[in-house]
């Protein structure tokens, strides 16, 4: 380590985890709302494992080393991108909605999914999260909190969230608005995919690594050093927990319900993952590398459209079967698209920037 800042450069790796991430999760949500049978199989793997533990977690953690890396991250501009984030989420909600009451609409069939409707609307996904943890974390930094003691502080919050059974509220909004701090469940699904009190350990944990980063000189042998006890741990955590059913490994509900030591495998993944990728994005071309950065700026507008898509397509086939195949070539169709039209928004937003001083597409 050196007590002054050597690493201070753009971290490839993680821009490719963050692109291998936002390529997965396009894939993995295609697969699974257009039909795929999550309970056994290729759905299984795809909605437990590369949608689940290895998906969300490494997005939130990426967020946090960009904390430490950005320059412009005043508590004033962490909190106003924030809130930008909040409501961007309730706006795709909206978007992602609308073609499907539509399509119930058109087909008689709004009434008896009406609930399902206003739920989608008021559901609390990743920018929600995205959102309060980037007010929160603003809040922190702005009452002059170091990191260690923001990471201490996330990891009581998943301790207190570890010990506090899930909580059931009868009220939709009551439900959908306090599961954005805290686990509630509507049935055996959540109320709030990504509770603050649980995963803000991920932002955390990411702002503090970046901070460490910052000072290592020597990658090569720093990820080399912590790639396999994170392996090692990781797999040995997660055949436990799978085994015996326990929690992440267990249901959807203990999933977005994550509990400390759930955290703790996440995050043995995110180390090695991090550390593979930093060996294997240097044998990427030049081409490839400025790809991978790309698409990591333009991550939220991408995520975005992806879920419009899936939404519209959803709305089209309505309940019909499609095959396997087909679903597979649509999940390819929907991952080129969008990755095409969110690096063209993004590079719209850059080149005239005058012009979108006041869209929320900015803050994206």
């Amino acid at each position: 380590m050196m007590k002054e800042p050597c690493n201070t450069g753009r971290q490839l790796n993680i821009d490719v985890a963050k692109c291998y991430e936002i390529v997965a999760m396009i894939l993995v949500h295609s697969l699974v709302f257009l039909g795929v049978n999550v309970e056994t199989g290729f759905g299984y793997v795809a909605d437990l494992w590369i949608g689940g533990f290895m998906g969300a977690p490494v997005f939130v953690v990426c967020m946090g080393v960009g904390l430490a890396y950005s320059r412009n991250n005043s508590p004033k501009t962490i909190i106003s991108r924030g809130a930008f984030l909040l409501l961007a989420g309730y706006i795709l909600n909206f978007l992602r909605t609308t073609p499907l009451a539509l399509s119930f609409f058109l087909r008689g069939l709004f009434m008896e999914h009406l609930k399902m409707i206003t739920n989608l609307l008021l559901a609390g996904d990743i920018f929600q999260f995205a959102g309060l943890a980037l007010i929160f974390f603003g809040i922190l930094r702005h009452i002059k909190l170091r990191d260690i003691s923001i990471l201490i502080l996330s990891i009581i919050f998943s301790l207190c969230a570890t010990m506090i059974p899930t909580l059931r509220a009868q009220g939709l909004m009551v439900s959908e608005a306090a599961g954005l701090v805290i686990l509630f469940a509507v049935g055996k699904f959540p109320a709030g995919s990504f509770p603050l009190a649980t995963w803000f350990i991920f932002v955390a944990f990411g702002y503090w690594f970046g901070n460490k980063l910052r000072n290592i000189k020597n990658l090569d042998r720093f990820y080399l050093t912590i790639a396999f006890p994170c392996l090692f741990i990781c797999i040995i955590g997660v055949l436990f927990e799978y085994r015996y059913g326990i929690n992440m490994m267990k249901d959807e509900l203990g999933y977005h319900h994550m509990i400390l030591t759930d955290a703790v495998l996440c995050l043995c993944y995110c180390m090695f993952s991090f550390s593979f990728l930093h060996f294997v994005s240097k044998l990427f071309s030049l081409k490839l590398k400025t790809l991978c950065m790309t698409m990591s700026n333009a991550l939220n507008i991408i995520y975005l459209i992806h879920w419009v898509l899936v939404a519209c397509i959803m709305a089209v086939v309505a309940e019909r079967h499609i095959p396997l195949l087909a679903i597979i070539g649509i999940a390819l169709f929907v991952l080129v698209i969008s990755t095409w039209l969110g690096i063209r928004a993004k590079k719209a937003i850059h080149d005239h920037p005058k012009k979108f001083q006041r869209s929320i597409l900015r803050y994206l």
